[in-house]
């Protein structure tokens, strides 16, 4: 999951010793923010011990049940106050059936519960090869090239961040790449429109993705 760039910030100057992140979430301007905070640090760390600093009984709620939600674990659902249908969801979640989601009302936490859901298809998918389709296409949906790891072939995995930097037009996702696929070459053009560095792509799914890119 990606973290919100300051939270990053922090985190990154806490590994260094540089900086208490719970006082840093305790210092935050108002208490929206704290409550941000400590509900990200607590799904960043598995903890729904640290949902209890937050103030909004609603966000403490939800913030334990991404945590839940996170680690496929509807014990964890016990701590919650309000009936959010927390240990259906989870068990929903672990059987691959996005429908559950649909009961979520706060957008973070269900998007959370789909991407579980999708992902732990992924994971159980019949074999390798279904296995590393199924997390290309989650990768391209969520637009997410940290989800291509989770791709064992190493060529399917470079095709897999292509796709998302050809969709993004953004060539610095190619930095990423194990093989010299031209990745920047055709990133670049697509940013011009030019359709004729789509032909310096071997794989078809990609090069098709970038023919409908340019337009």
């Amino acid at each position: 999951m990606k973290l919100p760039v300051l939270l990053l910030s922090m985190l990154l100057l806490g590994c260094c010793g540089l900086w208490d992140i719970h006082a840093a979430c305790e210092q935050s301007p108002n208490m929206q923010l704290r409550d941000k905070c400590f509900s990200t640090l607590a799904l960043h760390d598995d903890n729904p011990e640290l949902c209890k600093e937050i103030q909004n009984l609603t966000a403490r709620d939800y913030c334990i049940m991404n945590i839940a939600i996170a680690e496929m674990n509807e014990s964890i659902c016990a701590s919650i106050a309000s009936d959010l249908k927390c240990e259906q969801v989870v068990m929903g979640v672990r059987q691959h059936n996005p429908l559950v989601c649909r009961w979520i009302k706060d957008d973070e936490t269900a998007e959370l519960c789909r991407l579980g859901s999708m992902r732990s298809a992924c994971e159980n998918a019949a074999n390798q090869n279904l296995r590393d389709r199924c997390f290309s296409v989650l990768a391209l949906n969520d637009d997410d090239t940290e989800l291509c790891k989770e791709v064992q072939n190493l060529t399917a995995r470079d095709y897999c961040i292509m796709r998302i930097a050809i969709a993004d037009a953004d060539e610095s996702k190619c930095a990423d790449l194990a093989e010299d696929l031209n990745c920047r070459q055709v990133v670049m053009g697509v940013q011009q429109n030019n359709s004729l560095v789509c032909g310096m792509i071997k794989d078809n799914e990609t090069a098709e993705l970038c023919r409908l890119r340019v337009g």
